[in-house]
């Protein structure tokens, strides 16, 4: 993502969270994630969630709908527009290897993979685009895929908030970004919860 100036973005997300529309900001940047920007959400809904903590699931629930709305209109360009205009951006930007990684797991296990697919640095839009690449998965188990992935991945957010609130806007400010931390918190939450699902 070296094409992409983070300092200016978490500035801008900053200064957003003060504005009366930033659920809407949210709203967008859910949906623009599972797209075309791979920029997460997180450096918004994170601050968002710190200072209105009783609208946290509603937050969360704003994020799960628009990222999940993202995700159709990634599977729509991926299928529709691969070759002449995604294909070339892919290149252009260096993601040929995680577009390949997806492909792979994909073919592994297409459900699996977009159930975690927010719990890895891989950036969501690519696996909603590739997934609508020659239909590489039908459109019935991406919807309910995508949107059960989100909502665990969201959620798991808002509960972080809620127990820990400003600590997890401080290691974010430490880091280059959201993947490093949350990243790493959230898998190991997923790995847990499937842990006890399956006793």
């Amino acid at each position: 993502m070296s094409w992409i100036d983070r300092s200016r973005v978490v500035a801008w997300f900053r200064a957003a969270v003060e504005a009366p529309a930033a659920p809407w900001y949210l709203a967008g940047a859910a949906f623009l994630e599972a797209s075309l920007f791979p920029v997460p959400p997180d450096f918004l809904l994170v601050p968002l969630g710190i200072a209105h903590r009783r609208a946290i699931p509603r937050l969360v629930g704003l994020c799960v709908a628009a990222s999940t709305g993202g995700a159709l209109l990634g599977y729509f360009l991926g299928n529709t527009l691969y070759g002449p205009i995604v294909a070339p951006v892919v290149a252009h930007l260096g993601l040929q290897p995680a577009v390949d990684a997806v492909l792979t797991r994909y073919g592994e296990n297409a459900w699996l993979a977009l159930l975690l697919a927010g719990f890895t640095n891989i950036p969501f839009s690519v696996f909603t685009l590739t997934a609508g690449f020659r239909g590489t998965v039908p459109l019935v188990l991406f919807l309910a895929a995508v949107f059960i992935g989100r909502l665990v991945r969201f959620s798991l957010v808002g509960a972080l908030l809620h127990l820990f609130g400003p600590a997890v806007r401080r290691i974010l400010e430490r880091t280059a970004g959201p993947a490093a931390v949350l990243t790493s918190l959230l898998l190991i939450a997923a790995i847990v919860a499937l842990v006890i699902m399956q006793r």
